[in-house]
């Protein structure tokens, strides 16, 4: 019996999550689902679209922009860009309900013009995914199995957090009036964690602690494509279309474990042991958006994002029966009530909404993992070009069909846009 701690571990993790069960307690710490794969997907967004239901990929706002490597050329400022987030998930299944809200930082990024204009670089850092989840199940070992010959109760607490980042310096070269392209290399890094913690209804058994996670490093590569053209159907129009490619990415990956076992003496912490050694490859990541100015007030917008997720493998260098292709659509329009600079606050705002759909990259019990959201913004400006981004988004993730979970999301994004003239020769009066 010395070593059924580490069987009973290992035989719980190898059969993965079970969903709506009464001996499984529903996550109290972000969305469950961000227990597979590499965690909940995060995309490149440009604050300005997000109140849009849009990632940013065709909307050229002459600021930092993350979602298309096109737009870094175009910039008279140097611009930097960062913020965080707070999320409200409700879990539910069929029998239980849980509530947490978590703060989180979202990304930074600072755009330089080294020609104005026509030539900007970027230094970004933001996360592709995100993993973060605590659930319990619960079991028993029979009298049979058992060593002292009674039942044994047992409950195992899995919490998972880490994820996937990119540290990214690219180049954006407007080539004309209407066309521009962009390039960003890339070093990607993470660490994906999972911290289980075994404890028995009997002295009998001791609880055991493992630490196992998985490492990972790389390199990636994007790219991006922007046309803009004006005059296309009124005098005031113009038409904008923005094209992205992340190419797949090949991380380097190792799976450590490290386990404590406490006894009388106090808790006894065994070496990390490196398991494991192999690639994890992300898929290819695609993107296409249009905007179109109606007039110099009101911009509509449309997206669409793509990923190849039946091409991942994992660190076995296998493919998981859980992933599929994913599609995001996105759509939303912005309102700017004056065309200049007005004394009325409200006038100077920016007003965004929006709506998207996510196919997911999840099917689990034969069911795919869809999230709708609707979403709305503000943009707040100051007098020297700065801003203040506020978005809200409303949605659900998941379904209660099939023994699954839903989840209801409310997220704020709250971003901040510094706008500053740096590098210029000073001339003496």
């Amino acid at each position: 019996m010395k070593y059924i701690n580490l069987v009973i571990l290992f035989s719980l993790l190898s059969s993965g999550l079970v969903f709506g069960q009464n001996n499984n307690s529903i996550n109290d710490k972000g969305s469950l689902y961000s227990y597979y794969g590499i965690g909940t997907l995060n995309d490149y967004r440009d604050s300005d679209a997000q109140g849009m239901g849009m990632s940013g990929i065709g909307l050229n706002v002459r600021s930092a922009n993350l979602a298309n490597p096109a737009m870094w050329g175009n910039v008279f400022y140097t611009s930097g860009s960062g913020g965080f987030f707070i999320r409200n998930i409700e879990s539910s299944d069929n029998l239980n309900k849980n509530i947490k809200t978590n703060l989180e930082p979202s990304h930074f990024q600072l755009v330089i013009p080294v020609k104005r204009n026509k030539v900007g670089v970027s230094l970004g850092l933001f996360p592709i995914s995100s993993s973060n989840y605590s659930y319990t199940k619960s079991n028993f070992i029979s009298p049979i199995n058992s060593a002292t010959g009674d039942t044994v109760n047992y409950n195992v607490n899995n919490s998972g957090s880490g994820g996937i980042d990119y540290l990214e310096l690219g180049i954006g070269w407007q080539i004309n009036k209407n066309l521009a392209v962009g390039y960003a290399p890339s070093l990607v890094f993470g660490i994906l964690k999972d911290d289980i913690t075994t404890n028995f209804s009997s002295t009998a058994y001791q609880p055991i602690q493992l630490n196992r996670k998985i490492s990972n490093i790389g390199f990636g590569n994007r790219a991006g494509i922007y046309f803009q053209k004006s005059r296309v159907f009124s005098d005031h129009d113009q038409l904008s279309v923005g094209l992205m490619a992340s190419l797949p990415v090949h991380l380097s990956s190792t799976l450590s474990v490290q386990n404590y076992i406490a006894s009388s003496g106090g808790t006894v912490s065994n070496p990390t042991k490196n398991l494991k050694n192999g690639n994890l490859r992300l898929p290819l990541r695609t993107g296409m958006g249009i905007s179109y100015w109606i007039n110099q007030k009101v911009l509509v917008g449309s997206e669409v994002l793509y990923q190849k997720w039946s091409d991942f493998q994992n660190i076995d260098g296998k493919h998981d029966s859980y992933l599929k292709d994913r599609i995001r659509l996105g759509v939303g329009t912005q309102f700017l009530p004056a065309n200049k600079r007005s004394n009325s606050f409200f006038q100077n705002l920016a007003y965004r909404v929006g709506f998207s759909y996510d196919s997911g990259y999840l099917k689990l019990n034969d069911t795919s993992i869809q999230s709708w959201f609707i979403t709305a913004g503000l943009g707040i400006p100051s007098k020297v070009g700065s801003s203040i981004n506020i978005n809200a988004e409303y949605g659900f993730t998941g379904s209660k069909a099939n023994n699954l979970i839903r989840e209801r999301i409310f997220s704020l994004r709250i971003s901040f846009n510094l706008t500053e003239l740096m590098f210029l020769k000073h001339k003496i009066q």
